[in-house]
């Protein structure tokens, strides 16, 4: 693996059409046009990914346990070692200097994200016992979040890694976690879909919200399902957004439904509940967009999905049908373009406008 962190180009890549480029003035996303643009492959299945805040790259994480920057206007590839298990957790600053990752090695690594051959820069080795599930960044770039599989909900500087705060109160893996638009609170969310506000300066719990429909007891796998697998706020702060999977009739096999689940923020009710019909697996990932619609990357057992919703129906108005399953989500900050990880070992990047005449 050696010469695989020496940046070089990718020949499989599929380079992204010259329309894909971010321009000053966006256009609005057309979710019924979405198509795919580019796409990237490695040597091994991806399981998550995440698009750095200037656009200019696409991170993959692999079950070799590398973490893939893809350069999008041109596929170069570069390998980020340091972790010893797969990663799922990405947090990125503001400005795209520094990448912080978290795994199920239970290590926080801080990364020099812009650097030729970005080499780990600082390392919290316990981070969490056993697996942190995921990574946030608060809005001003000072402060990340993490959550695991030991129940814990933590703070940390992202200066120098010194720990802020630590929330204890759920009874389950935390599979989820995110700041609120202030950056005052930290919100997470586990296993049996339970979703906690806590408030970071006096680390007081602040109040509970239940998605019911995102956990369950499978009596095939003989095991509680589900869990909040991402989260996110609207653009305007006013709706979580909440990713994860229902109706499972075996989850071993991936036998259950994506589903999202939006909060008013406000006053803590669920505004929708979105469904995804004829779809097996989980949603890795959501947004409410912020030109009106909801948008998850789903992937299971059914192969992988992109899924669009208007914000007060159950049921989608469109779907993409994607080339093998998705693992993991996000948007690219131009609006327009939407990134995937895959288990056929592709980053894909579709884009939401229609073929330039």
């Amino acid at each position: 693996m050696g010469d695989e962190a020496k940046p070089k180009p990718n020949p499989s890549a599929k380079p992204p059409e010259k329309s894909a480029k971010d321009t000053p003035a966006r256009q609005p996303a057309e979710p019924k046009q979405t198509r795919v643009v580019a796409q990237w492959k490695y040597t091994h299945p991806m399981i998550a990914c995440r698009v750095d805040p200037t656009g200019k790259y696409v991170l993959g994480c692999s079950e070799d346990r590398s973490i893939q920057r893809f350069t999008v206007a041109d596929g170069k590839r570069v390998a980020l070692l340091g972790h010893t298990s797969w990663v799922r957790g990405l947090a990125c600053t503001p400005d795209g200097k520094t990448l912080i990752s978290g795994g199920y090695d239970g290590k926080l690594i801080w990364w020099p994200l812009t650097d030729d051959t970005p080499k780990p820069k600082r390392t919290v080795e316990k981070a969490h016992t056993g697996w942190v599930r995921e990574v946030a960044i608060s809005p001003d770039g000072s402060r990340i979040a993490t959550a695991g599989n030991d129940n814990l909900v933590k703070v940390w500087q992202v200066t120098d890694g010194a720990s802020v705060a630590q929330f204890e109160g759920h009874t389950s893996h935390v599979y989820g976690v995110t700041f609120d638009p202030s950056g005052e609170h930290v919100v997470s969310g586990d296993l049996h879909g339970h979703i906690k506000q806590w408030h970071i300066a006096d680390g007081k719990h602040v109040r509970d919200l239940e998605a019911p429909a995102m956990t369950g007891y499978d009596k095939t796998f003989r095991a509680q399902y589900g869990g909040v697998r991402h989260m996110s706020f609207s653009p305007n702060g006013t709706h979580l957004v909440c990713a994860g999977l229902h109706k499972s009739t075996n989850a071993f096999a991936g036998k259950n439904e994506p589903v999202v689940v939006r909060f008013e923020w406000a006053t803590g009710k669920i505004a929708a509940t979105h469904a995804t019909p004829g779809v097996q697996g989980i949603a890795w990932g959501a947004a409410e967009h912020a030109d009106g619609f909801v948008v998850a990357g789903c992937g299971g057992g059914s192969g992988g999905y992109l899924v669009f919703w208007k914000p007060n129906e159950a049921k989608p108005f469109h779907k993409v049908k994607l080339r093998d399953t998705v693992r993991g989500f996000d948007i690219h900050p131009d609006g327009l373009r939407l990134a995937t990880a895959h288990y056929d070992r592709h980053v894909r990047l579709s884009i939401m406008a229609p073929k330039p005449k």
